[in-house]
């Protein structure tokens, strides 16, 4: 496994000719965190419900959905569908061999309509991308894209502004693509901490704790998130 990274859109991410090549290759991560609004000089509603809280107490059951969180909230949720909308056809035009996307979406968002791009026959809404691997592998399914996020949108959402892409059950043939997407994707352009890593068979099944997903404590009490 090699791991690169970048701290400006000027210096893009590559992995060496061997990596592509390396024994078990399987595919490859990017990840990154969302530092600013994706969006400046945007103006969009922050389209939050209001609860119909009426007596003390029901604002105090209310306060315990609070989040104490140091991600900041940077998105609407319909700027949040947007984000992984624009994700998805980035990654169309770059590499058009996927066959098949997994993308976390989660609410508080219920009453904003999905983009029709992340509607497609091909793009699976799940909470849980990664739950969908084993299955896809069995069906000899190739080129997988799976879209973990911690894209926060409102106080009570937890998450660190995290994104992370895998490509996966692909070989050195899809260097090309993946390059021309990490040169000129516009979302990956707004992600501070930009990380590009080789993907081996034998990690597959530790995806997510390679990541870190799920491992990030919460500043208020130490719970894994």
């Amino acid at each position: 496994m090699k791991t690169s990274s970048r701290t400006s859109s000027s210096e893009p991410a590559a992995l060496a000719p061997s990596d592509w090549h390396a024994p078990g290759f399987s595919g490859v991560q990017i990840s990154g965190e969302l530092s600013g609004s994706p969006f400046p000089g945007a103006c969009h509603e922050a389209q939050l419900g209001v609860m119909p809280l009426v007596r003390p107490h029901e604002y105090a059951e209310a306060m315990r959905f609070e989040r104490p969180s140091r991600a900041p909230v940077l998105l609407s949720p319909s700027q949040r569908y947007l984000l992984l909308k624009n994700l998805v056809i980035e990654m169309r035009r770059s590499l058009p061999e996927i066959s098949v996307f997994g993308v976390r979406l989660f609410g508080p968002d219920f009453n904003v309509q999905l983009p029709r791009e992340l509607l497609s026959a091909d793009v699976f809404i799940t909470h849980a991308p990664l739950d969908l691997l084993p299955t896809l592998l069995e069906s000899g399914t190739r080129n997988i894209v799976l879209i973990h996020h911690g894209l926060r949108a409102d106080p009570i959402e937890q998450g660190d502004n995290e994104l992370v892409i895998w490509l996966l059950a692909s070989g050195p043939e899809l260097r090309a693509g993946v390059e021309t997407f990490l040169r000129e994707s516009e979302v990956l352009r707004v992600l501070g901490n930009l990380r590009l890593r080789s993907v081996l068979a034998e990690e597959m099944p530790r995806l997510g704790e390679i990541a870190r997903i799920g491992l990030r404590p919460s500043p208020a009490d130490g719970s894994a998130q």
